[in-house]
């Protein structure tokens, strides 16, 4: 996902998908912190894990069985630090 599209589409606060999850249009807004520049922890974690999808895609026997998809789950663990 690039970052343009992503920045673009939570402004505007419409629906977003991505590996194997959805979010709806008026809830993306949150993925901003305040100043609506820079992500928030959430929109961190969805960034991540769009960004990790795309670097897999044009890569063959690489194995993302064990990467965590859930961009929520991401969010909780990185809460952690």
């Amino acid at each position: 996902m690039p970052l343009a599209e992503f920045m673009r589409t939570v402004t505007a606060n419409k629906a977003l998908t991505g590996h194997g999850y959805a979010l709806a249009g008026g809830s993306t807004r949150a993925l901003l912190q305040g100043d609506r520049l820079h992500p928030s922890q959430r929109g961190c974690a969805v960034l991540a894990v769009s960004i990790l999808d795309a670097f897999l895609a044009g890569r063959r026997g690489l194995d993302a069985s064990h990467v965590r998809w859930d961009p929520d789950e991401v969010w909780r663990e990185a809460g952690h630090f």
